[in-house]
């Protein structure tokens, strides 16, 4: 008996959890990389301490120009 309880109950919590996904509303964010424009530089030094910063989609952009490029 406790055994069909625990598999009803782990159904249970699957179809709860599923219903909380599905309900989320979808994440849009106002600055949205267009892929127009590529960053001039990062911010960090590329060091432990200091590493770069990446904060949008022209900073990676412009990290893997300069990794596909060999620098």
């Amino acid at each position: 008996m406790k055994k069909k309880f625990e598999k009803l109950l782990a159904v249970v919590i699957a179809v709860c959890m599923f219903a909380a996904m599905m309900s989320l509303p979808a994440f849009t964010f106002a600055d949205t990389w267009d892929g127009s424009a590529v960053s001039e530089a990062l911010d960090g030094e590329g060091t432990e301490e200091s590493p770069y910063l990446i904060a949008t989609g022209a900073d990676l952009a412009y990290f893997a120009a300069q990794v596909n490029g060999g620098n």
